[in-house]
């Protein structure tokens, strides 16, 4: 799963891609960033709360 942040630039996401093709990673998905994903990232001592639902969420916003 590669999941770019609202920030990244579109080089960012290249990069990446160029990364797995280098690697050989046949097998790959551009995800969305949840909301819990984000805050952790923004606070990560509050730790990660994960949300199954939030998470199938983010994923059919694709």
């Amino acid at each position: 799963m590669i999941k770019a942040l609202p920030q990244s630039r579109y080089k960012n996401v290249v990069d990446i891609f160029d990364e797995m093709k280098i690697c050989a990673i046949a097998h790959y998905m551009l995800m969305p960033v949840s909301e819990a994903e984000l805050t952790f990232i923004q606070f990560p001592e509050r730790g990660l709360q994960f949300d199954v639902e939030a998470q199938l969420k983010a994923m059919s916003r694709q």
